[in-house]
């Protein structure tokens, strides 16, 4: 299951992981007002705790450089 909030719910049409390069990596589409078609295509780095790649906004047209770091809970 694959969840995404910005800061509401988001619809994920699509969630994918696969092990590739002795690594994980994860893609994920979008599917609501706003945002049809718009992807992220991530790779998990155990280094240092986190998902690197691009996000692709459909509507745009355009592409990005992402970084998801994990927060602790405190």
């Amino acid at each position: 299951d694959a969840a995404y909030r910005n800061p509401g719910p988001i619809h994920v049409a699509d969630a994918r992981t696969w092990s590739e390069g002795g690594g994980t990596r994860l893609s994920l589409e979008l599917q609501d007002v706003g945002y049809p078609g718009s992807k992220y295509n991530l790779a998990y780095r155990a280094a240092d705790d986190t998902l690197t790649g691009t996000y692709y906004q459909a509507m745009a047209q355009e592409q990005y450089q992402v970084v998801f770091r994990r927060i602790p809970r405190q």
